[in-house]
Order: C-alpha cells, then sequence, then structure tokens
C-alpha cells in the first residue's frame, strides 16, 4: 500500500474520516471517476471511511472537536474493513485512509475549533478564540464597547497564545503537508473562527472561514463591508475585575465607531460583515 502521510499517525485522538463526494468540484480541475457501484456499501451499513481515489474529503476529528459536513453531502462510500478488534480495526483503517491521501489528486478538509486543541495544548479556548462567544457580546459593541473588548481582548490572547505553542498548530500544519503532495492541492471548510488555518499557512484562495476569523476585523454599525487585518499589537490592557478593556481600543477608520472581530458571533448578530466569507465561497464555488 501507499505510504502513510506525514503526521497521520502522530496526531493522538485524531482520525480521519474520508467520503466520496461524486459531484464536488476543487478548483484546478476534479472530473474523477465515481466509485464502482460494486464496491459501494449496503444501505443498512453506515457511511465509511474511505472514498473515491479523484473526490478526496478529509474531515478531522479532536478531543471536545466539533464536525463539519461540507456541502455537499457525501454519497456511499466503499466497504469498510472486516469487524476486528478495536485496536487493530482502528489501525486497519486509519492505513486505508493513508493509502487514499496518498493517492489523492486533490483533497478537501472539513474541521472545527477542535482541531486547535491538542493535550498539551495552552487552551481548548484559545482555539477559537473562542467559537462560543457570549451571548449579547454584538449587542455590547454598540451599547458598551469597552465590555464586548474585554471578552473579546482575553479570547485574542488566549488564541495568540494557542498559535504560539508548539503544539497548537500541528494537526494543521499535517495537514498542509499532505495537501502539498496531492496534485491539485486542498481546499479548506473552517468552523472555526481562531484564524488557525491561516496561521499555519494555508492559503487564503483556499479556505472558506464559515463563521469569520478573529485576525480580521470589521466595523461594529457596520458602516461598510470592508474587513482588514487584526493589528499584530493591541494597545490597550485588560481590567480583570471589571473585565473591561482599558485604553485605545480599535475604532473603524472611515466613521470612528468601535471596530470589533469579523467573526459571527452568537445572538442576533446582524452586523457581521458577509462580504469576506462570500468572497472565499465563491472562489471554492467556482
Amino acid at each position: 500500500g501507499a505510504a502513510m502521510p506525514a503526521g497521520f499517525a502522530a496526531a493522538p485522538g485524531v482520525a480521519g474520516m474520508i467520503s466520496a463526494q461524486p459531484s464536488l468540484k476543487v478548483p484546478g480541475s476534479f472530473e474523477g471517476e465515481a466509485p464502482d457501484e460494486t464496491d459501494a456499501a449496503p444501505e443498512d451499513e453506515d457511511e465509511g471511511s474511505i472514498l473515491t481515489k479523484k473526490r478526496l474529503t478529509v474531515v478531522l476529528r479532536a478531543p471536545c472537536g466539533d464536525d463539519f459536513k461540507p456541502y455537499p453531502q457525501a454519497a456511499a462510500a466503499p466497504k469498510r474493513p472486516p469487524v476486528a478488534e478495536p485496536s487493530s480495526m482502528l489501525e486497519a483503517e486509519a492505513r486505508l485512509a493513508a493509502e487514499w491521501v496518498a493517492s489523492a489528486d486533490a483533497i478537501l478538509v472539513g474541521g472545527g475549533a477542535g482541531l486547535g486543541f491538542c493535550p498539551s495544548s495552552p487552551s481548548r479556548e484559545g482555539s477559537a478564540a473562542s467559537a462560543a462567544s457570549g451571548d449579547g457580546v454584538p449587542r455590547w459593541f454598540a451599547e458598551d464597547p469597552r465590555r464586548a473588548w474585554g471578552y473579546w481582548g482575553r479570547r485574542l490572547r488566549q488564541n495568540q497564545a494557542l498559535v504560539g505553542s508548539p503544539s497548537g498548530l500541528r494537526l494543521h500544519r499535517a495537514v498542509l503537508e499532505w495537501t502539498a503532495e496531492a496534485p491539485l492541492g486542498g481546499f479548506a471548510l473552517s468552523a472555526d473562527t481562531g484564524g488557525l488555518w491561516e496561521a499555519a499557512g494555508w492559503s487564503l484562495d483556499r479556505l472558506v472561514e464559515y463563521s469569520g476569523s478573529c485576525r480580521c476585523l470589521q466595523c461594529s454599525v457596520p458602516c461598510g463591508s470592508e474587513t482588514w487585518p487584526l493589528p499584530g499589537d493591541l494597545d490597550f490592557d485588560l481590567d480583570e475585575g471589571s473585565r473591561r478593556a482599558l485604553g485605545e481600543i480599535p475604532v473603524c477608520a472611515r466613521c470612528h465607531s468601535a471596530a470589533r472581530p469579523a467573526v459571527q458571533m452568537q445572538g442576533q448578530d446582524w452586523a457581521f460583515c458577509k462580504q469576506r466569507r462570500a468572497s472565499q465561497a465563491a472562489r471554492y464555488y467556482a
């Protein structure tokens, strides 16, 4: 069989799930053959982990991670390896998955906030800067921007600690190595808001961040659809007692209202600018 891709077996707690995508298109080409009907899984069998040679989707699962199901839905996959003891079955599936990864023309990756959490990472919350933004935070940017930035300031610092950790981006970089070996490269669909794929070196032309990225800012009103990069050094402190931001907080250059992370937060976040996501999605469907 094909050699196991670098990093595939070196990530504890992570399994690769690969599924057939007969109508999926990844930019560059992608007119591979669908799996033979004789290889399709029976209807009463769960959707399996292995797919066609020409169309490959890898959904990574990590401890406490979020599943991400890319659109369109996966079709039935070839049969799984015979049932065996749990340890040997896992090894067999991992090796079979590795063979498909190694022989794929392109790789489509779906991942959530859990990919940024490893046992030695500083904080799981930092993986999404945190994906679970508290209810009411979008409203705070209009009513009390310093309270809002007190919340997000802590999340962004956790995110920076994760990015700077030796193991914080290990899984993202391992996947990047796999796509470097694929003739048509790869594309990532991310439900994470921490900008970790970008931090790991993933091309922004091959990335869809469905819920936005905390590495970008936007106007909190908003007065326009523009986004801009998060400054490398936020120029404010945090009051741990009041949990509010002290000093100068980011503002919109056009209207001078408070800026905010370009992230779709929980609750009714009508101010989230969707233009950046729309541009990413257009490249994906091109």
